[in-house]
């Protein structure tokens, strides 16, 4: 929020009950890092939102996802093993002006889904498309990015993906 101080862009953090650790005292601390007027903060403890944006936006993803990984691939056999109407989390949505959610949640005009971390604290991401193979990245800086674009959009594009290489969950390259 700091590097968009003059930007009228506003954030909404959902803080989701999906870990053991994950509360709402937890939610509360970690919120302490965004203090910025601009910002709402909720929390779901029964994944209500999760399961809304699985089911009404994104249906499909986990056989989307896995589809486009190699046969035997830990992460495409794990995709394939989780429930299909799993809450998604760990997602960032980037939205114009004027959505709003009405009776389903509205579709983003740009997304980053994390999946996993590796030892280097790089993160597997998909980005917009399910379709194409996810990548590693620094995922703040990648949130940094797409924000950037969103928020200029004739800047120059930033090409992503195509050099990036992709961690296994074991962590190995």
């Amino acid at each position: 929020m700091d590097r968009f101080p003059e930007s009228e862009f506003r954030v909404t953090l959902i803080w989701v009950d999906m870990l053991k650790s994950d509360t709402e005292p937890t939610a509360q601390r970690a919120a302490q890092a965004f203090r910025d007027p601009r910002v709402r903060h909720f929390h779901d403890p029964r994944r209500v939102v999760g399961s809304a944006f699985a089911r009404d936006v994104f249906a499909g993803y986990l056989a989307k996802a896995a589809a486009i990984l190699p046969e035997g691939d830990a992460l495409r056999l794990h995709l394939e093993g989780r429930p299909v109407d799993a809450p998604l989390w760990d997602i960032y949505l980037f939205y114009g002006p004027g959505a709003n959610w009405n009776t389903a949640p509205p579709q983003p005009s740009r997304w980053i889904k994390q999946m996993m971390l590796d030892r280097d604290g790089r993160s597997l991401i998909w980005e917009n498309d399910f379709g194409r193979p996810p990548r590693t990245v620094d995922l703040m800086k990648e949130i940094e990015l797409e924000a950037k674009e969103w928020l200029s959009p004739t800047a120059e594009s930033t090409p992503r993906g195509e050099a990036a290489d992709r961690v296994r969950p074991d962590g190995d390259r």
